[in-house]
């Protein structure tokens, strides 16, 4: 049988999703994090919502890949819109992630987001789940690049920074702890994120009325993605 791990931030963006995740087997709180198992047409799908930010996104990675011993990772979530071209409630299917706020230029010759033993900047996805999205989805999926890190980005100079610097499309703040984990731990990951704000001064009005309005687009492609995985 199969194990697939999904990790979101909030509850929010999994209560649609776990309606629709087979038969709940089990319950269990580590490190502070609720982890859920189903049972979905005899995979195990175990989710969690690891609260906000790249240190609780990394455990929540390290805990499904070493406890539950997961074959893949899936990663759901609003996201802050930075391409001009998007839209609120576009989805986008994240091809590389870029850590943004890690920084050491300074001493060791690379530049911003970049990690001495990384050849890029950028942590490219898992091509094959890649491929495999773009396979089973039936509406408008746009690749992009997600700029992450701890910041929720709500102003037009953090936005025109990671525009210009990074070419991101996207921003997040789990996208770098997920990727650079699983990537550690040699697990192929794909995340989807959905727009929910423009990364603006109106970003945290714009979040709290995509939330409050459902996020269940992404939901429909979750369940499709993981019965052929």
């Amino acid at each position: 049988m199969k194990t697939i791990g999904i990790i979101t931030a909030l509850d929010k963006e999994s209560v649609f999703l776990k309606k629709n995740l087979g038969v709940l087997e089990k319950e269990e709180i580590i490190a502070d994090q609720l982890f859920q198992t189903y049972n979905l047409k005899n995979k195990k799908i175990v989710i969690v919502d690891c609260r906000i930010g790249e240190i609780n996104a990394a455990i929540a990675t390290t805990l499904l890949v070493t406890k539950f011993n997961v074959e893949a990772i899936l990663n759901f979530g609003a996201v802050g819109g930075l391409n001009p071209d998007l839209k609120l409630s576009d989805m986008v299917l994240v091809t590389d992630v870029v850590h943004y706020d890690f920084d050491l230029s300074p001493t060791d010759n690379v530049v911003c987001g970049q990690y001495p033993w990384f050849n890029s900047v950028s942590i490219h996805s898992s091509e094959e789940l890649l491929q495999l999205a773009y396979k089973l989805t039936d509406f408008t999926l746009k690749p992009g690049i997600v700029a992450s890190g701890d910041k929720f980005v709500s102003n037009f100079n953090q936005k025109n920074h990671l525009i210009t610097q990074y070419n991101a499309d996207i921003c997040d703040m789990e996208a770098a702890g997920i990727a650079l984990t699983a990537t550690y731990f040699k697990i192929p990951y794909l995340m989807i994120k959905i727009v929910s704000d423009h990364a603006d001064d109106t970003a945290q009005f714009d979040f709290n009325l995509f939330i409050q309005s459902g996020i269940e687009k992404y939901c429909h492609l979750a369940k499709k993605i993981l019965e052929v995985l």
